[in-house]
């Protein structure tokens, strides 16, 4: 079985087929990816001039995410809670709450951004 490859012109990877021919196409924005089209479903994205991601719409809901100084601030998915995000200003932990429950978790990855992810993804 082989999966092929393809690259856009800046070399990110825009075209993943598998050996039965199904393709999965994504497109980048501010080097991140802005949408991805699958046989199955479109996650489409818009993305902000600093990288980050402003919304994100899947089956036609829309998530939109928050930032202040450049951290993510809050998550708000068109059903259920908002997920809020604190950071401690030294860097030692993030707390990440969605109504009254918390959990706190170390972080060592300072300065690394990961994609946003929603709960029904």
């Amino acid at each position: 079985m082989t999966t092929t490859f393809g690259r856009d012109t800046r070399g990110n990877r825009n075209r993943i087929t598998s050996a039965n021919d199904d393709s999965t196409t994504v497109t980048h924005q501010w080097g991140v990816v802005k949408n991805t089209v699958t046989p199955a479903y479109t996650i489409a994205r818009t993305i902000n001039s600093d990288g980050t991601v402003d919304t994100e719409v899947r089956r036609g809901l829309t998530t939109k995410f928050v930032y202040t100084a450049g951290r993510l601030d809050r998550v708000e998915p068109p059903l259920g809670d908002w997920t809020y995000t604190d950071h401690d200003d030294a860097g030692a932990w993030v707390q990440v709450r969605r109504g009254h429950p918390s959990a706190k978790r170390s972080s060592t990855a300072l300065g690394v951004r990961a994609a946003p992810r929603t709960p029904w993804a």
